[in-house]
């Protein structure tokens, strides 16, 4: 509870130091979401959001960070905004189907003058997608990640364009994947690369991921949001 009133109040800090907000849109009124279903598994407490638009705290805060609300109609399961947290990676609530954060490294970005592809290691790649081995397992796997979608290519394990992609095994249960994007035109130098992934992820303790999307939503929740909701819940949780 202490952990999610201070994540709350620094909510309000930064409500209030926003640009984008004007008159008393900074002064946040209520939370703006609501968590149900505590007598289901713990993985499958309901978290619901007030609509977009509203005052809440968690409504405007994700309006300032770009981040998805989505209103009573739509359910979103603790276990899905839980899997979305890299610090949950090796932390599963059940042994069900997961979508969890993927890392973008940036130790291989390289200033290459208007080379046309951006090449990134793709990092957590789960061990079902590895398994599978075909385009078809990647493409199905990362319609859940909205942000990385429109690739390019990948590293392929032999010449042709129906080869496998090429993983590479970081422990048993994830992968490796090298894989392009288009750049602009005349667009190569190391800084350009880097902002154009920054524009296809988040930042999440010193890191670049690309995070799922949750309930069929059109974009990732951003890391702050996440914690936001799974801290809430608990914190119900820990109250009633």
């Amino acid at each position: 509870m202490l952990v999610f009133y201070g994540l709350s109040q620094a909510g309000r800090a930064i409500a209030a130091a926003a640009v984008d907000l004007k008159g008393e849109d900074w002064n946040l009124v209520s939370h703006g979401i609501h968590a149900s279903g505590y007598h289901l598994d713990f993985a499958d407490i309901e978290i619901r959001t007030d609509p977009a638009g509203t005052a809440g705290s968690f409504v405007r805060l994700s309006q300032l960070l770009g981040s998805p609300v989505w209103g009573n109609d739509t359910v979103v399961r603790l276990e899905e905004v839980w899997d979305t947290l890299p610090a949950n990676l090796e932390y599963p609530l059940t042994t069900r189907e997961r979508f969890t954060p993927l890392y973008a490294s940036t130790d291989m970005i390289r200033g290459i003058d208007f080379h046309p592809l951006l090449t990134v290691e793709v990092g957590d790649i789960l061990d079902r997608v590895v398994d599978a081995g075909s385009r078809t397992a990647l493409d199905e796997f990362l319609q859940r990640y909205p942000s990385a979608a429109g690739y390019e290519d990948f590293a392929r394990r032999r010449a042709g364009d129906h080869a496998e992609p090429d993983y590479e095994r970081s422990h048993p249960n994830a992968g490796w994947l090298s894989m392009h994007w288009k750049m602009p035109p005349e667009a190569g130098s190391r800084e350009e690369r880097l902002e154009r992934l920054s524009a296809m992820t988040r930042k999440y303790a010193g890191h670049r991921y690309f995070f799922p999307a949750v309930a069929g939503l059109p974009r990732e929740l951003h890391p702050l949001m996440a914690w936001w909701a799974v801290l809430y819940a608990l914190s119900m949780l820990a109250r009633y």
